[in-house]
């Protein structure tokens, strides 16, 4: 299988545009999902001057980051619209950052958490993380924008929350993420191999975010 995924900043109406036409295309019902992400500017959403800076959407082929304070209103749009299921990676941290800083609360019954399906699957994978485990099952290339961005932050002293949207390495390291998480998902099929368990862990996962959510951090 050749990974060459194709890669959006949303930066002006063109490509928002362009962004609704491809989310309302058809897809294979083996690949009818929808991968989201989120960057953020540290690891709390509750801290003073906590932001979410983009929402990321995409699919088997194309990522698109959708930078927060301009264009939020079309990343909610985006979500709001889509029927199918949405998978992400470590749900419960993206969960709490999309309901305190875009009051988007997800759709738990067609929510997919691919580290949860990775360890149902492969329990005996060393490393859940999203780069880590793509960079083994999907394309050992996805971690390289993770080592460029470290480059990166280095050479600049940026971090998270510092670093331009615009900077083409942060962009595009974001607007991979959803589609490796959209390939995860079809790697590890919990739901299809072990049911039951992937429910509970699932119904679990929603009461425990909820719980942090509420007081319980």
């Amino acid at each position: 299988m050749t990974f060459n995924p194709r890669l959006h900043l949303v930066n002006d109406i063109e490509t928002a545009w362009n962004l609704k036409s491809w989310l309302s295309q058809r897809r294979p019902d083996d690949k009818n999902v929808l991968g989201l992400d989120t960057e953020t500017s540290g690891i709390s959403p509750y801290v003073p001057g906590a932001r979410l800076r983009t929402i990321q959407i995409g699919d088997h082929e194309t990522g698109w980051t959708i930078p927060w304070e301009q264009w939020g209103g079309v990343a909610l749009e985006c979500l709001n619209s889509w029927e199918g299921n949405i998978a992400l990676h470590n749900a419960s941290f993206d969960a709490k950052w999309l309901k305190v800083h875009a009051d988007y609360d997800l759709p738990w019954e067609r929510t997919y958490d691919t580290m949860l399906m990775a360890q149902l699957v492969a329990p005996r994978e060393q490393d859940f993380q999203l780069k880590g485990l793509s960079a083994r099952h999907v394309d050992p290339r996805a971690n390289a924008e993770q080592k460029q961005l470290k480059q990166i932050f280095k050479m600049h002293n940026w971090d998270f929350d510092t670093i331009p949207i615009e900077v083409p390495t942060y962009w595009i390291y974001s607007a991979l993420d959803p589609v490796l998480t959209a390939h995860l998902y079809s790697k590890f099929p919990a739901h299809k191999i072990f049911p039951e368990s992937f429910d509970l862990e699932m119904a679990a996962l929603r009461i425990t975010t909820n719980m942090e959510h509420v007081g319980m951090r």
